[in-house]
């Protein structure tokens, strides 16, 4: 897992996180989906904003945010030194009490970047870390953080402790491209 607190602007950051407060949410995010056909059952439910999914090599659903996050994703993937075809950029957001489960991203094909997101004044120790089961790392939640890890590892995150205070997260997931 490779991380960074220094690639983004605040002011950048703190636009991130404004647009995305300010945008549609949907409770639909569930992970481990367990049920068929829909996958309306599963582990856990938070609420989550597509940003842009690839639905084909043709077709992907994207947002009025797109653009900019697709900038982000281009950024990143020269910082951290790597070549990836975009498969998805979604945010989740969760609040207190809202802790997720262990899951996994995609396949070892696949590599995520994770940028964490909160412009709001928290307390000492606010919890909102991510536990990556597999590596048996912790990363502490910072604001404009990015970390990148593969996609097959199994992770999690866990809300803030402190009630109606949102933890906003932004994955980026790429399908690996060997040149």
């Amino acid at each position: 897992m490779k991380i960074s607190d220094d690639l983004l602007d605040k002011r950048f950051v703190d636009e991130l996180y404004y647009d995305l407060l300010n945008s549609p949410w949907y409770a639909n995010n569930i992970a481990n989906r367990t049920s068929f056909p829909y996958g309306e059952k599963g582990t856990h439910l938070l609420m989550s904003n597509d940003i842009y999914l690839r639905q084909n090599n043709y077709t992907a659903h994207t947002s009025n945010l797109t653009p900019k996050f697709i900038s982000l994703f281009e950024h990143l993937c020269k910082c951290f030194d790597v070549n990836l075809y975009l498969k998805q950029i979604c945010a989740n957001l969760q609040f207190y009490g809202q802790d997720g489960t262990f899951h996994c991203d995609g396949d070892s094909k696949h590599l995520v970047f994770i940028l964490m997101l909160c412009n709001e004044n928290l307390p000492n120790n606010p919890s909102g870390e991510f536990i990556n089961k597999d590596q048996n790392k912790k990363v502490s939640f910072k604001h404009g953080r990015v970390f990148m890890f593969n996609a097959a590892e199994l992770h999690r995150a866990n809300a803030f402790n402190k009630k109606y205070i949102p933890r906003i997260t932004v994955k980026f997931c790429g399908e690996i491209i060997n040149e």
